[in-house]
């Protein structure tokens, strides 16, 4: 049986006071309008399974918000504060809990503490006394041009896990060796599918498991024309992807972004088993036309291969279409959920549905679910 989790307890991360969130299942999709938090759910659940894994925590939660870059060391000390529910916790003081309770009953809570240096006290919102003695404003250059090897301690970082608690020393640049993370968990940026590396990994891991042959077949109910896919070596050794067209090689990244997304979302679920995914924006890049087969395959690679999907969106023809791929209602009822969020009286409201409540909300009463 797969280890999915079941209730979500965020408490004091990003915009979340204390959001509860029960009767999770196979695939879960959070929807509704822009900036509802759907995006800070799914993050909140990638940081609960990073555990004492800073490294992952801060190199996708932080560098994927601004393709890997930061404009100096006060923008990445400020991307880790905002982590932090600023209404909530104190700037000296800063602390988020996320807790999930399993399938089995298992329950886990992940605490993080963050106490800043004095270094980041500008960002401090009611700071006002700046010593001009304590900043070095030229840091960033010193560090962008690495004339003088500059690091900066920024704080620390305490990572508690059911009580056991390990505690780190924050620099800029970051240098912690990576860790074992509590679940073993991926989140799918909207342009990741574009990145070479992860595409030669997919490649790699269905050849491996010698599934390319049924992975080609599931791509053609939706792709007729791909006929084969292939890694071959560029003349400096290095792999590429090519595709075979009516007989006719064509590179992976001269293609759609429709095929590229559904290779990179469907061969992540072969790369990565028994994990969770976490996907933003599932609908971007996909054809109406295509969304059925798309859901089906979905499903049926990560029950195959033992996932838990967690998505975003706030397309509700995508919705409609994802849903009414599943013929079964029994399906709908036990294995997909939808939790819309909305903002009424100034806070933030989540209803869940199953997959066929909402079906049938749409389809008879026409119902907004954004």
């Amino acid at each position: 049986m797969k280890n999915i989790y079941k209730n979500l307890t965020i408490k004091n991360f990003k915009r979340f006071k204390n959001l509860e969130i029960e009767g999770l299942t196979d695939i879960n999709l959070f929807f509704g309008d822009n900036n509802m938090g759907k995006t800070s759910i799914i993050e909140a659940v990638f940081a609960h399974s990073c555990g004492y894994n800073i490294n992952a925590l801060v190199n996708n939660l932080l560098s994927k918000r601004q393709m890997g870059y930061f404009n100096g060391i006060y923008d990445f000390g400020e991307n880790l504060i905002n982590l932090f529910n600023k209404e909530n916790t104190s700037f000296y003081n800063m602390e988020f809990s996320i807790s999930t309770i399993s399938h089995n009953g298992q329950k886990t809570i992940t605490d993080y503490k963050f106490t800043p240096s004095y270094f980041l006290e500008p960002l401090n919102d009611d700071y006002t006394n700046i010593n001009a003695n304590k900043i070095d404003y030229n840091i960033n250059n010193k560090l962008e041009n690495n004339t003088e090897n500059q690091i900066v301690y920024l704080g620390n970082l305490k990572v508690k896990i059911n009580g056991k608690e390990k505690e780190f020393k924050i620099n800029f640049p970051l240098n912690i060796p990576s860790q074992e993370p509590l679940r073993s968990c991926v989140y799918h940026d909207i342009l990741d599918h574009r990145i070479p590396a992860i595409t030669i990994n997919i490649y790699g891991a269905l050849k491996r498991k010698n599934k390319m042959n049924e992975f080609i077949e599931e791509i053609q109910k939706i792709y007729p024309e791909i006929e084969d896919i292939e890694g071959i070596p560029l003349p400096n050794g290095a792999m590429k992807i090519y595709i075979t067209l009516k007989n006719k090689k064509v590179s992976f990244s001269d293609l759609g972004g429709g095929f590229r997304r559904w290779y990179y979302i469907i061969g992540s679920m072969v790369l990565y088993p028994k994990s969770i995914h976490l996907i933003e924006e599932v609908d971007a890049t996909f054809h109406p036309n295509s969304i059925p087969d798309f859901a089906e395959t979905l499903f049926n690679y990560s029950n195959n291969y033992e996932n838990q999907i967690f998505m975003t969106s706030h397309n509700q023809e995508f919705l409609h279409i994802f849903l009414k791929a599943f013929k079964n209602k029994e399906f709908l009822e036990k294995n997909i959920s939808i939790f819309t969020l909305k903002e009424l009286d100034n806070e933030l409201k989540i209803l869940k549905l199953t997959g066929e409540e909402a079906l049938i909300n749409i389809e008879k009463y026409n119902m907004e679910l954004r």
